[in-house]
C-alpha cells in the first residue's frame, strides 16, 4: 500500500489518534493469498457458472502457492509451478472457446476434466490441492453435477464412462470407471494409495471421482496418471440396491480394455471389488459380497478391445475481430477438432494449440476475481 497522506478527524481539543490496519487473507490450508486477479476471456460465460466458480477458487489458491514466499507455506504444502498454474487457466478459457466455437457443452466440460486431473508431467503442488482441499471437492462436485445431464442422455454412467474412454478427450494412459446403485467407492493402487468418493484426502496421484447429476445417480472414477501395476475398485452398498460398475484401462498396444458387470442385488453393506491388473488386460477379477457378511464369490470376467478414434471435426467458424484483434473485418477461418490420442505420448490435437492462441489473444470485457478462499 501506499499512500501520500493520512487524514483522520480529530477530536474536540485538537487531540486525536489513528491506526492503521492491514489484512491478510489466509487459505484454508494457512497459504497467504495473491492479491493478483486472473483475467480470462468472456467465452467462459458459456459455461456452467458453479464450474467457473469452483474452478476460479482451486486457480487463486494454485496461484498463491506459486507465489508465495517459501517461509510462509505450512508443513507438508507442496509449492505450485506457475506455468502450470498458468496451462490449467488457459485450459479453462479454452473449454469456454471450443463451446464458442460449436463444441457440445458437456463435451468441453469433459475434456476440462483431463486438463486439469491430468498432465504430463502431473504438477505435484496441483494435484495435492485438488485431492485434499475442499475447493478440489468443490470442483469435482461441480463438474459432475454439469456432466449429469449427459450421462441420462446416453444411458446412464456405466454408458457415459464407455464414451468418455472413447471420446480421445486425455492426453496419455488414463483408468477411468463407472459405477451405478446407492453405492460409495474407493479405487486402491498396488502401493496401498486410496481414493474414495465423496472423500478429500486422496492419495493416489491423478485421480477423482465426480458424481454425475445432483442426486444417487452413480459416479464416474478417474485415475489420470496411472503408474501402478494394478488398481482395486471397491463398491459398497449404502442401501438394498441393484449396481453395475465398469472400467476401461490401456492394454499397453495403443489400444484399451473394458469391461461392464452387472450387480443385480445388494444388501446394504454388500461389496463387490473389481481388480485391473495392467500386465493381464484379457480379462478383470470381480469379487462380490452381496450380503456384505465378508464371504465373497470371485469371477473372471473376459475385456473387449477399443481403440480410440482419429480426429473428427465438429465446427468448422470465422473468427471475427470481435474475438481475435489481430482478425480482419473478413475473418481467420477456423476449425474445431475433436482429438484422439492414437498412443501414450503422441497426439493429433496440434490444432488445439491454435485455440490456445486465441485464448491468448482473445479480447476480454470481465474480470473475474480467484476467490481463493
Amino acid at each position: 500500500m501506499v499512500a501520500s497522506y493520512l487524514n483522520m478527524d480529530l477530536a474536540e481539543g485538537g487531540a486525536g489518534t489513528g491506526t492503521l490496519r492491514f489484512t491478510l487473507g489466509v487459505g484454508e490450508r494457512g497459504v497467504p493469498l495473491s492479491p493478483d486477479t486472473l483475467v480470462l476471456p468472456t467465452a467462459v460465460d458459456r459455461l456452467p457458472t458453479g464450474v467457473v466458480e469452483a474452478a476460479m477458487r482451486v486457480l487463486g489458491q494454485a496461484w498463491s502457492l506459486a507465489s508465495a514466499p517459501s517461509s510462509t507455506l505450512p508443513r507438508g504444502v507442496l509449492r505450485t509451478d506457475r506455468s502450470a498454474v498458468t496451462q490449467k487457466a488457459l485450459a479453462l478459457a479454452e473449454t469456454g472457446l471450443r463451446t464458442e466455437l460449436g463444441e457440445p457443452q458437456a463435451d468441453a466440460i469433459r475434456d476440462l476434466v483431463f486438463d486439469f486431473y491430468g498432465s504430463e508431467p502431473l504438477d505435484p503442488g496441483f494435484d495435492q490441492l485438488l485431492r485434499e482441499t475442499e475447493a478440489g471437492e468443490e470442483l469435482a462436485r461441480a463438474i459432475g453435477h454439469a456432466l449429469g445431464g449427459a450421462s441420462d442422455a446416453v444411458g446412464g454412467p456405466l454408458a457415459f464412462e464407455a464414451l468418455t474412454a472413447a471420446s480421445g478427450s486425455p492426453s496419455h494412459d488414463f483408468i477411468s470407471f463407472g459405477m451405478t446403485g446407492k453405492v460409495r467407492a474407493s479405487i486402491t493402487d498396488g502401493s496401498g494409495r486410496r481414493t474414495a468418493s465423496g472423500e478429500m484426502g486422496g492419495t493416489i496421484p491423478g485421480a477423482v471421482f465426480l458424481p454425475l447429476g445432483t442426486g444417487p445417480a452413480g459416479w464416474i472414477g478417474l485415475v489420470t496418471d496411472p503408474v501402478s501395476s494394478s488398481y482395486v475398485l471397491e463398491l459398497t452398498a449404502n442401501d438394498a440396491t441393484a449396481a453395475g460398475l465398469s472400467a476401461t484401462f490401456p492394454r499397453g498396444d495403443g489400444t484399451y480394455a473394458r469391461v461392464e458387470v452387472a450387480l443385480p442385488s445388494l444388501a446394504a453393506g454388500g461389496k463387490a471389488r473389481l481388480t485391473v491388473d495392467r500386465a493381464e488386460p484379457t480379462s478383470v477379477v470381480v469379487d462380490v459380497d452381496p450380503e456384505g457378511d465378508g464371504t465373497f464369490s470371485s469371477e473372471i470376467h473376459g475385456t473387449v478391445s477399443i481403440a480410440l478414434p482419429g480426429p473428427q471435426v465438429i465446427s468448422a467458424n470465422v473468427i471475427g475481430p470481435e474475438t481475435l484483434d489481430s482478425a480482419s473485418p473478413f475473418g481467420l477461418q477456423a476449425a474445431s477438432p475433436r482429438t484422439a490420442w492414437p498412443r501414450p505420448g503422441r497426439s493429433f490435437r496440434d490444432a488445439s494449440s491454435s485455440s490456445r492462441s486465441y485464448v491468448r489473444k482473445a479480447r476480454t470485457s470481465r474480470r473475474r476475481s480467484p476467490s481463493p478462499r
